[in-house]
């Protein structure tokens, strides 16, 4: 599919070899596009490269200066204001975008409606994949949060959503936050596999107690916005009603988009239905766990050690409230579950429990 004219935000801060690399990518491997390019008071190397680049493609790039350092996260709202195209990426001066990355990810967005931010796949400049990822990503699949190596939004959301929180980081908390608000607005977050860019690390800035008491801080606005995090541990013994239980894949969906972390502790016989209902491929916060016929109690325990490695409180829930597996914990019946994942909806997000579409979640 041909794709309409695209602004594309580039926040600059020195680093000119790399942000010439990145530059040239973009411009190689992405048509009908206006770069906007954000100098946050970079050195006179790369103001001057910014310059000739900028004078090179002529109508092709907006060139904004700021008189100081900013900061990321307002250099990318500074860009958004001034964003004219229906849809807008967002790139790290570190990033390369290889050869048709663009096209995947506009082409998804462009046919799902309820998609506010869809992300490529990152792999490292060595070609492996990025590890900011873990495990199978299917394409649609929900993401927690994008990331600003690459990205594509509707420009609508700078309107609906409001734009990046600049109390926040200018990296996980940041996008986290505003996965939340897009959500809250009917938008969700997705990756499209198809697209690759490559990403490097960012250099972490001051003292580690320094960023300790800056993560605490984050997070406590963070919880106070939008509720406590948590990771359940679901048990599904053999003999479960796991076929006509759309109004608790539902849920189960609506939790990971509150930031809860699912891990779905199965009998093998189950294993089949809840994969071929979408849960597996539904958000990248829930995940099967199928229990080993040999040594199942093994099996328990690593998925248990699973839930607690993401350091969250871990409670067991039971799908039909019959004895879970042995663990040592008694878990909780699945409708207080429900009602701790409605109430928050209710109160964080001011909406309804969606209804259950593994293609797409539409509101009631």
């Amino acid at each position: 599919m041909s794709h309409e004219s695209v602004d594309i935000i580039v926040p600059i801060w020195n680093r000119p070899v790399e942000t010439r690399a990145c530059l040239v990518s973009l411009v190689q491997n992405t048509a009908d596009t206006r770069l906007i390019l954000v100098d946050n008071s970079s050195d006179r190397e790369t103001e001057r490269m910014l310059e000739e680049f900028a004078e090179a493609l002529d109508v092709r790039v907006l060139f904004l200066k700021n008189l100081v350092n900013e900061g990321f996260v307002k250099a990318v709202n500074r860009g958004l204001s001034r964003a004219e195209s229906k849809y807008v990426a967002i790139v790290r001066q570190n990033s390369i975008v290889r050869p048709g990355w663009f096209e995947p990810l506009y082409d998804f967005l462009h046919q799902t409606p309820d998609c506010g931010v869809v992300v490529p796949k990152y792999i490292e400049k060595d070609g492996k994949r990025s590890s900011s990822r873990n495990g199978a990503l299917s394409r649609g699949m929900e993401l927690s949060s994008a990331d600003f190596a690459a990205l594509l939004m509707r420009r609508s959301l700078y309107d609906t959503a409001g734009n990046f929180d600049e109390q926040m980081d200018g990296a996980a908390w940041c996008l986290k936050e505003y996965s939340r608000r897009c959500w809250r607005e009917g938008y969700r977050t997705c990756i499209v596999p198809d697209s690759l860019v490559e990403k490097s690390e960012e250099a972490t800035l001051g003292s580690a107690a320094r960023r300790v008491e800056h993560e605490q801080r984050i997070r406590a606005i963070f919880s106070e916005s939008w509720g406590e995090e948590m990771a359940f541990c679901l048990h599904v013994p053999k003999g479960s009603e796991v076929t006509l239980a759309k109004e608790r894949y539902a849920i189960l969906a609506t939790a990971a988009r509150q930031g809860h972390r699912i891990i779905i502790i199965t009998h093998p016989t189950n294993t089949s239905e809840l994969a071929s209902a979408g849960l597996d491929r539904c958000h990248e916060y829930i995940t099967i766990h199928t229990l080993s016929r040999l040594l199942p109690d093994r099996s328990i325990k690593r998925a248990v050690a699973a839930a607690s490695a993401y350091g969250l409180p871990v409670r067991h829930l039971s799908w039909d409230d019959r004895p879970g597996f042995e663990c040592g914990a008694e878990p909780a019946a699945f409708s207080e579950f429900a009602q701790i994942v409605t109430n928050n909806q209710r109160d964080h997000y001011q909406k309804n429990i969606s209804t259950w579409n593994p293609g797409g979640e539409s509101e009631k």
